[in-house]
């Protein structure tokens, strides 16, 4: 990995929530003592649509765990893992749009268990207002003092959060 045009290590700091962080400061200064910051968080449950109007939710969570490691490591880069779920609202305003699996006898139901909350990959609605939201979280990134800290994000969706069949 090339940060600025300089190698640099790609070993992440992999977190499954942003909550993790803020109570754990001293494996945060372990790991920027070895050299170690990239900071690599799944903003499953913290980022979503609050509403229709597509009020971001969860934003002050990001902020929390983006602050709670600069504090221990000052040199901390982050490339967060965003997850794409739609929501319960947008699944019952598009349920035409949800993964559906069909089976060899020809019979429909849902993307494996329990997993009609993901929009089809293929779904023109779904495009266009999962990247509006994925735009207005960007832009809140951009706006705040850790922005400039941001390298990437880690777009996913889906069954273990990729596109697969059987």
């Amino acid at each position: 990995m090339f940060i600025n045009g300089e190698p640099y290590p790609a070993v992440l700091n992999c977190h499954a929530h942003s909550k993790w962080c803020p109570s754990k400061p001293a494996m945060v200064k372990k790991l920027a003592a070895e050299g170690l910051h990239i900071w690599h968080w799944d903003l499953w449950h913290d980022w979503d649509w609050e509403s229709r109007e597509g009020k971001l939710n969860g934003m002050s969570a990001m902020d929390k765990y983006a602050g709670a490691v600069l504090a221990h490591d000052p040199d901390a880069l982050f490339f967060p893992r965003v997850y794409t779920q739609a929501p319960h609202w947008w699944r019952e305003l598009y349920p035409e749009e949800t993964f559906r699996w069909v089976h060899e006898d020809g019979s429909i139901d849902d993307y494996g268990p329990g997993n009609a909350e993901y929009a089809s990959y293929n779904s023109r609605p779904w495009r266009r207002d999962a990247a509006a939201l994925f735009q207005r979280m960007v832009r809140h990134f951009q706006d705040t003092n850790y922005g400039q800290r941001v390298i990437g994000y880690m777009i996913c969706s889906g069954l273990n959060a990729e596109w697969g069949m059987e």
